[in-house]
């Protein structure tokens, strides 16, 4: 499983479902997550995560990717510790995705305002070099 994920490039919903992982395949799966780019949904329902070190090697992919959109870990019985370190996780996931979008949008106007200085046309506002020799003085001759 962990190697589709690793060489999946559309792979954008992730269910498992019912399945009784041990911790070595969570933290693979753990780091499979996190080097996912295209992972935006992920369902992770009645797996038996209730072991902390399985969650913590889940959190780690978590805190890795910042694409997870959805997060589904319903009917794996999470006590209060396990509950916070994912909670931990996607907050830092929402920071990280919060920032880049920040970065991001500062990258679209820079680049908004670039494209609108290149599309300038000088002499639409009378101060490219047509409106200058609309606007000069003619001219003047010389005397011989």
């Amino acid at each position: 499983m962990t190697k589709h994920i690793n060489e999946s490039n559309s792979l954008v919903n992730l269910c498992i479902n019912d399945q009784r992982l041990d911790p070595r395949s969570w933290k693979k799966l753990g780091q499979a997550i996190a080097k996912s780019t295209t992972i935006q949904t992920l369902q992770i329902s009645a797996c038996n995560l209730a072991i902390t070190l399985c969650i913590k090697n889940l959190c780690h992919g978590l805190r890795e990717n910042d694409n997870i959109k959805y997060l589904d870990l319903s009917c794996n019985e999470l006590n209060d510790e396990q509950g916070k370190l994912i909670v931990d996780a996607v907050k830092l996931m929402a920071e990280k995705r919060d920032h880049l979008q920040w970065i991001e949008g500062l990258r679209c106007e820079h680049s908004a305002f670039n494209a609108h200085i290149h599309d300038h046309h000088p002499d639409q506002d009378g101060l490219g070099p047509q409106a200058e020799k609309e606007h000069s003085s003619p001219p003047r001759r010389k005397k011989d």
